[in-house]
Parts: structure tokens; sequence; C-alpha cells
């Protein structure tokens, strides 16, 4: 559906809905706030009772807290984001026991998945436990640490309001991003095995090695309880293989961690960021169908790539199935099929696309030059943009503002004129990431 009006066609709108409906639907929710509006009880702050002593616990944090009860003591697995919600986290599970600690799990390095652990740091210390490769929620290489920080903002909306920000959580949620990772505390045990198995007040626990979200990525399976946690290798979404930020994860290897699920056959699944599911039979279904999500768009891009296609050209054509694409876990609500595609082309194939006018391209300022001699100057090329705005025509509307500041021609007047169409571009996103980067560039041009 194109949300796009031009003044004659809101004229008409007007005429036919009357200013009162026209207000109503102009500040409606945004498509993402709709999208994301089926699935509420995501948001909602309570402690889910999986199975016998094992609890989880939603809505409280940017990610998931499970708490499992063993004989003489409680394990913790991931801890939330900050000290704050931790402690709010942690006063609810001593209303399920007040047994210690005896032992943190960390599935990832997130920071959404670290940062409140001092919160569970009462009495004797516990050992906190990840894989040997354990990344302290920071890129592999710190030399672009600083562009990396500065897009991961934009991603996740850190300038963005509770009202504004799509939030981490997969869902419509508003959870702040304050303080986030400032009760961080480093393992203490790793291992490098790619199972591990250990008993712990009681429990059996097997650390399983599972790349995906994040190389340092591990599963925990409790085999006497059949319940599994897999943290961020699957969510209600389609998974971001690609973050905009600047981080690529590898298909084959996520498809093949999710392999690791469904050899198990649990029947309870705890995931980081979705309410848990029960029953093997429903759980084996929808793992089946994430990795075949993941997969076919996978072999889809690397057939077209063999075919001499550009990532251009692969975007348009590379879709999951009609009966995927309709599976609520499958969305393109924080994951993004066309980014994927891409990313997957670059990893392989690098920045050439192959066509031979793109080995020695012209400049952005000679683009911009000459696409002004086409329009007849540049006066006549910000009339351009400003009709194809008017018209709705918002990423060409986009690319011509670009062009525009870099001639530096009306300085400020063409900033927010971007900043304008970002936000429109922001209230039609149906990805989170989308709609965070897009309305932060907004504010920040601002």
């Amino acid at each position: 559906m194109n949300f796009a009006f031009n003044r004659n066609a809101i004229a008409n709108i007007l005429k036919l809905l009357g200013l009162l409906g026209l207000l109503f639907f102009l500040n409606s929710p945004s498509l993402l706030a709709k999208n994301l509006a089926s699935s509420p009880r995501e948001c909602q702050p309570e402690i889910i009772e999986v199975t016998s002593g094992v609890y989880v616990a939603v809505g409280n944090t940017r990610a998931n807290i499970t708490l499992i009860e063993g004989d003489d003591g409680a394990i913790v697995i991931d801890t939330g984001d900050n000290i704050e919600t931790a402690t709010r986290v942690l006063s609810q599970f001593r209303e399920i026991t007040q047994k210690p600690i005896k032992a943190i799990v960390y599935t990832h390095s997130h920071s959404d998945h670290t940062g409140g652990t001092k919160a569970f740091l009462t009495g004797d210390r516990p050992p906190i436990y990840a894989r040997a490769n354990f990344q302290y929620g920071r890129i592999d290489n710190r030399k672009i640490q600083q562009i990396n920080h500065q897009r991961n903002e934009r991603q996740h909306g850190i300038f963005l309001n509770s009202e504004e920000n799509a939030s981490l959580n997969k869902m419509w949620c508003k959870l702040p991003l304050e303080n986030n990772g400032d009760g961080f505390v480093p393992p203490t045990h790793f291992f490098t095995e790619t199972q591990l198995s250990l008993n712990i007040a009681g429990v059996a626990l097997e650390f399983i090695s599972a790349p995906g979200e994040s190389q340092d990525h591990l599963y925990v399976w409790l085999p006497d309880k059949q319940v599994l946690v897999c943290g961020d290798n699957y969510y209600n979404a389609f998974p971001n293989l690609y973050a905009i930020r600047g981080s690529y994860r590898d298909p084959q290897q996520w498809s093949r961690s999710l392999d690791k699920i469904l050899d198990r056959k649990p029947e309870y699944l705890i995931s980081g960021h979705s309410l848990p599911i029960a029953g093997a039979e429903k759980i084996q279904r929808i793992i089946t169908d994430y990795r075949n999500g993941i997969a076919s768009i996978f072999e889809q891009t690397l057939a077209g790539m063999n075919r001499g296609l550009t990532p251009d050209e692969l975007v348009e054509i590379v879709k999951l199935s009609p009966e995927l694409a309709g599976k609520s876990y499958l969305q393109e609500n924080y994951g993004n099929i066309p980014w994927t595609v891409r990313g997957i082309y670059s990893y392989y194939l690098g920045w050439f696309d192959g066509n031979p006018t793109h080995l020695f391209p012209l400049s952005t300022l000679e683009q911009a030059t000459r696409i002004t001699q086409l329009a007849g100057g540049k006066e006549q090329l910000w009339q351009a943009t400003q009709k194809a705005f008017d018209d709705g025509d918002d990423r060409w509307a986009l690319q011509l503002t670009d062009y525009l500041i870099t001639l530096e021609f009306r300085g400020e007047t063409v900033k927010q004129l971007k900043a304008k169409i970002l936000k429109k571009l922001a209230e039609r996103a149906t990805n989170s990431n989308a709609h965070n980067y897009y309305l932060s560039s907004a504010k920040q041009l601002e």
C-alpha cells in the first residue's frame, strides 16, 4: 500500500472523508507499530514458569532473563541490559526462591544480555560462564569502533525517546535505553569445546557452541527438563543476518546451529527476545521453517550471483516462498531480506558488482554536478526535488537532496527537506532497524 500522497490526493481525501477522518489517519501508529502490535504479551513484564523449576522474565528488559532452580542453588542465564532492570527482575525471582545464585551463563556477548550482571552478584560471587571467544559486546576490529558505534546508535535509536524507538526486543515495547551495559561483569569460566556437560546445584546442563547471531553464541540444554535456551538464534522475526551498523552473520553457520535445536527435539524453547515456546512438535515446525527460510535466501542469492546478477538485481528476485513468507516468525520486522542479500554478495564477491561501468565510478561531486547540468541548473534540480517530495516519490527525492547537499546548495533548507523525507520513510518502515536509522538520521540533521 502506498502511503505517499500528493497535494491533490490529500484534497480529494479531505472531501471524501472529512477533516476529522484524515487527522485520525495521520496520527495513527506507524506501520511498524501496527505490525508488531499483534504480539503485545512480550511487552508485559512478567515471570513465566516454563516448566517445573525453570522461569523466564519477559518484558522487563530488552532481553529475557532465565532462572533455573536447583537443589541448593539457582542458575541465571543472561542478565538483561542494565542494573536497574536486572534488580527488578531479581526481586521477582526472590519471590520464587531464596536459594543462592550458583552460576551465571551468557548466551553471547551483546550488552542487552550481559548488562545487568552486578545486580545478581549477591553473597558469594558465582562463576560466570561463556564461550572462549567471548567478544565483550564489542566488534572484532577496534580500529573501526568509532563508526560502528555511530551506526549502532542510529540502528538502535539511542537518540530517540521511548515513543519513537522501535525496541530491540523485536516488539513495540517501550523500554529505556539509558545505562545500557552498566552492570556488565566479565566471564570467569570459558569453554572451548563444541559441547560441555556440567552439573550445577543438582541441575544437569550442557553448553553447546552455536554461532549465529554472534560468533561467541552458545545454547544451554537441560536434558532432564527437555528445555533449550537458544539466546538470539531464534526470535519472532526474520533473523538479522546483516546488521546495518556493519555486522555480517554467516547464514550457513546460523542454519547449522538451528539444526542443533532440531537434533535435541526440546519440549520447551526459551528465546532471548520472544515468548517461550512449548511443545516438541510446534518447536520442530517453527525452527525448521526458520532454518529453511535462512537457507532459501542464502541459496537463491548464490545461485543468482553465479548467473551474473548484481546486488540491485538480486534484491528484486530473492524472496521467501509464499508459505514461509506468511509465517509470523519470518516477518521482516527486525532482519531484512534485501540487506541479507547484499551482505551475502559483499561477503563472497566484495564491493564490485561485475559491471565494468562501476570499476572507476565518478565521484559523488562529479555525479551531482552532471545531474545538475542535465536538470538545467541547481535551481531546477531543487524544484525537481520539491516536486518529487510533493508527489510522494520519497526515495528519489532523498537521492536528489544528497546531490544538492554535496553541491552545498540552499544549505539548511535542503537538509530540513531531507529530514522531512526521512521522517516519512520512518513512518512507513516495517523494519525496526530501518525505522530507527531513518528517524535518528532525521533528528541529527535537525
